[in-house]
């Protein structure tokens, strides 16, 4: 057991592997290296394949406030190790597919079900409640395992699959699920003492109060918004840039500087927001994005605008559970996240189908392109006329320097 000088870095540390290896990165980031073997196998079409990535974010945005609401109750730590337990079930059981197109749906949506636990909420909640002034920092270091997730599986699942096909492949995943996260999560996450906390974020919102909160709202429409427009461009970035006539290969290296740029967003936004008024810097960075959407819409500097929109990408993912702590405190904090995790999962879903229909009925991405740089500009100026924090006098936290 770590000293307690070291335990919320460990709980850090576990939360942010957790993060690598949850189901986002396992089971959502990975899928489009499954399209074409299970099309090829089962002669589905890649329409009807595709349709189970959408199951899967549905059932994980319908779950994500029941989640929140069973970490609330018995610790993020119980939640956590039972999504990842029930997800590297349903991903060994993918390898079980023998036909009707239905088993990969019904399965895929049971994986959303019953594998949300082992998604960001609960791990944002036990490590927003560790600390105060570098808050920001910590839920930087926790997103920032996503990225990483998502830098290395596919290298993982692609050397599984040459040597195992795509069954030993959902195997491997399954196993990957359950390897690391499931030990650090049952030997460093832990839950803090109340006494950490100010004495707004103890006394906290109940759901029904912050239901009654327009910032509810407000932020519920913001990141629903700032997802859509992010994933709308990046589900098709490869295609928008080989249609300006980019390279095959040089599409390939800006969507690797967009994985790149997201890892270090969430970190960078994790800093600042510890120094500066949280609102603020989402405001900044989500501008950014919009720049890089826009640069993406006028076919200039494809690697920098996938640079710009992966950086803002990284900023959604760290200031949302920051601002639910700051706004809503800890009485029902995961729940509260958890609604606001699921706007954030809808705005995901609903973005690539947005483009893709857009390109279908204008023949080109210029006029979608259009359609999303717009509600990115309403996101900007939504998430920047936010209200001061709640319970403080100051914006930024300066509490003492002996808290974390």
């Amino acid at each position: 057991m770590l000293s307690p000088r070291w335990t919320p870095w460990g709980v850090v540390l576990a939360c942010s592997l957790g993060v690598a290896f949850s189901l986002g990165t396992l089971a959502v980031f990975s899928f489009s290296l499954f399209l074409k073997p299970l099309v090829a196998e089962f002669h589905w079409s890649r329409g009807e394949v595709s349709l189970a990535g959408t199951l899967i974010n549905v059932a994980v945005s319908l779950m994500s406030p029941f989640v929140g609401r069973l970490a609330d109750s018995y610790g993020s730590r119980a939640v956590t190790i039972g999504g990842h337990v029930l997800l590297a079930a349903g991903l060994c059981t993918l390898a079980l597919l023998n036909g009707p197109l239905w088993q990969l749906y019904a399965v895929f949506l049971l994986i959303g079900i019953f594998g949300s636990g082992a998604t960001p909420p609960p791990y944002s909640r036990v490590v927003a409640k560790w600390f105060t002034t570098q808050r920001g920092l910590a839920l930087g270091l926790v997103m920032a395992g996503g990225g990483l997730g998502t830098f290395v599986m596919p290298h993982i699942v692609h050397a599984v699959m040459d040597s195992h096909g795509w069954r030993g492949a959902y195997v491997a995943l399954g196993f990957c699920a359950i390897a690391i996260p499931v030990p650090l999560a049952a030997i460093l996450i832990q839950e803090p003492q109340p006494s950490k906390l100010s004495r707004f974020e103890q006394a906290g919102m109940t759901r029904s109060e912050a239901l009654r909160s327009s910032v509810f709202y407000h932020l519920t429409i913001v990141f629903f918004l700032a997802a859509l427009c992010t994933n709308a461009a990046v589900a098709h970035l490869a295609p928008i840039l080989t249609d300006q006539g980019m390279q095959t290969g040089q599409a390939a290296m800006a969507v690797s500087l967009f994985g790149l740029s997201t890892f270090f967003g969430r970190l960078v936004t994790g800093w600042l927001v510890d120094k500066l008024f949280a609102p603020y810097v989402a405001a900044s960075l989500f501008a950014l994005l919009g720049i890089g959407l826009l640069l993406l819409r006028q076919g200039a500097m494809g690697e920098l605008a996938a640079v710009f929109i992966g950086f803002g990408f990284g900023a959604e993912a760290d200031i949302m559970p920051y601002l639910a702590s700051r706004y809503f405190g800890f009485r029902a904090f995961g729940e509260i996240y958890g609604i606001l995790f699921a706007s954030f999962t809808l705005g995901i879903a609903a973005g690539p189908p947005l483009m893709g229909f857009g390109f279908d009925r204008t023949g080109g991405y210029a006029a979608p392109l259009g359609i999303v740089l717009a509600l990115m500009a309403a996101a900007v100026m939504g998430v920047a006329f936010l209200p001061p924090f709640p319970g403080s006098p100051e914006r930024i936290g300066h509490a003492p320097r002996r808290q974390l």
